[in-house]
């Protein structure tokens, strides 16, 4: 088994702050990142000068804007725990890392794929809106365009190498 080592991470910010009183930490992350964090498993913390894994919690990563994420880590379950980890340097290993290209838009959802909780396709990600700080999500569907509220709450998973969002649907949502 090698051995970890930072020249082989790459840094992709910091444990800004926590969240609430279970455990979640915000992570502010520089956006050419997100497809990257938006499929790891593991991320990698600078801890006394040495690089520590810690395991993302299943579900444990919600995106919440193009530079800030909601995280939950294995073992941490509470916000004394949390508070340890705030301000240190988050890295991800090189081999994780999912090349973008130069003319992808950072942190957009454009292009991605609604799924409900039984895996069934809602529709197309095809805009991206801000109604006075309601966001939501244009999305074609076989019926025609629709609205699809975004909250993290609702987001249940986000996979970047698929462009596929799991989503929380809220009941009667028109035209699905």
């Amino acid at each position: 088994m090698a051995s970890l080592r930072l020249e082989n991470c790459v840094r992709i910010g910091y444990f800004q702050r926590t969240h609430g009183i279970e455990g979640t930490l915000v992570l502010d992350f520089s956006p050419e990142w997100g497809p990257s964090l938006a499929s790891t498993t593991i991320l990698i913390l600078e801890i006394n000068g040495l690089p520590v894994p810690w395991f993302i919690a299943e579900y444990g990563i919600r995106i919440t804007s193009a530079n800030t994420a909601l995280v939950d880590l294995e073992w941490i379950e509470d916000d004394a725990s949390a508070q340890k980890l705030c301000g240190l340097k988050v890295f991800l290993e090189k081999k994780e890392v999912i090349p973008v290209g130069k003319d992808q838009n950072y942190g957009t959802y454009e292009g991605f794929t609604i799924v409900d909780e039984q895996d069934e396709p809602v529709g197309l990600i095809i805009a991206e809106n801000d109604y006075s700080g309601n966001f939501v999500f244009s999305v074609k569907t076989k019926k025609g365009t629709i609205l699809v509220p975004y909250h993290p709450d609702l987001l249940i998973k986000a996979d970047a190498r698929q462009k596929k969002l799991t989503m929380q649907l809220p009941p009667g949502l028109p035209g699905i």
